[in-house]
């Protein structure tokens, strides 16, 4: 007689488990569209509430510590980015973006972690390849950089070729240190090939040039990339460069 109120009284509680995921799902939405709109302290504010309906949304706190790098709150981004890791331990952008973090606040080897488990977690994910190639260097490891730079270009070699720090120029400068001159020219000149404006490449190219006793190479090279760099507004580099033509030059 009295069995039919207690199984009723369970309704309830599944359906405001229902409702409060739901809710949590647009707040979550409506946070990319103020973080969309540069309103990152709003978005923020309703991926706390969202947190507060499921605490277990993975998402939430990974978007959180991408907004909270906006607004410069760089712990806690990590703090965020670490749960999302611990709800979801496969979560590849997770890693692949607390590796960036890691790396900007000169966190090499946590950078390197995180990179390689977001690899583990997604073999064909050149872009973490490459960032990987460039903390090793940093490290002072150029032969795993090289590998790293490799195995990005095997992946996706024309995508990543496209800015000025790709990782064909990348893997030349990282053989150049290890005394591979030519095959440092090699890299270099791929990079050029693959973007002619690639002021870097050009001026990377002429170091190797200048090292293998080939001035007049060295020189072109030099003076190509003063004129990119110029051009870019670079002025860091256009003096770098300006400065190796004059010692060319005797001047």
């Amino acid at each position: 007689m009295f069995s039919e109120p207690v199984t009723r009284s369970h309704r309830p509680l599944g359906l405001a488990v229902q409702i409060a995921q739901a809710s949590a799902a647009d707040l979550l939405a409506r946070s990319l569209q103020k973080a969309q709109a540069n309103d990152y302290r709003g978005a923020i504010a309703d991926l706390n509430q969202a947190i507060q309906l499921n605490p277990n949304l993975s998402e939430a706190y990974y978007l959180r510590a991408g907004f909270r790098l906006k607004v410069n709150d760089r712990a806690g981004a990590m703090t965020d980015y670490s749960q999302a890791i611990r709800l979801n331990p496969n979560y590849t952008a997770a890693y692949y973006d607390r590796g960036i973090a890691r790396y900007e606040a000169k966190d090499v080897q946590g950078a390197i972690a995180d990179f390689t488990q977001a690899i583990r977690s997604q073999p064909d994910l050149s872009i973490a390849y490459y960032n990987r190639g460039i903390a090793h260097s940093d490290a002072g490891n150029d032969q795993a950089a090289i590998q790293d730079y490799t195995r990005a270009i095997e992946i996706d070699g024309e995508w990543l070729n496209k800015g000025p720090s790709s990782a064909y120029n990348n893997r030349g400068f990282s053989r150049a240190r290890l005394g591979d001159l030519r095959g440092a020219v090699d890299d270099h000149t791929q990079a050029i090939q693959l973007q002619a404006d690639n002021a870097l490449a050009y001026y990377n190219r002429g170091v190797a040039y200048a090292k293998l006793n080939n001035r007049s190479q060295a020189l072109a090279d030099f003076r190509r990339s003063a004129q990119l760099f110029q051009q870019q507004n670079n002025r860091v580099g256009y003096n770098r460069a300006i400065h190796n033509i004059r010692v060319l030059e005797g001047r």
